[in-house]
């Protein structure tokens, strides 16, 4: 987990990186790589 900043008073964008299970196939693995490039989630309060 780690977080970055632009600075002061500009928010801030925390990452959370969690295991992958070691009985998953190359191609599930493939798939998740994939969608992780094309969703990003935004959080904003």
């Amino acid at each position: 987990m780690w977080a970055e900043s632009e600075g002061e008073n500009k928010g801030a964008v925390f990452h959370i990186e969690l295991p992958i299970p070691s009985d998953i196939t190359e191609e599930e693995l493939k798939n998740a790589q994939e969608q992780k490039l094309k969703k990003k989630r935004r959080i904003i309060f």
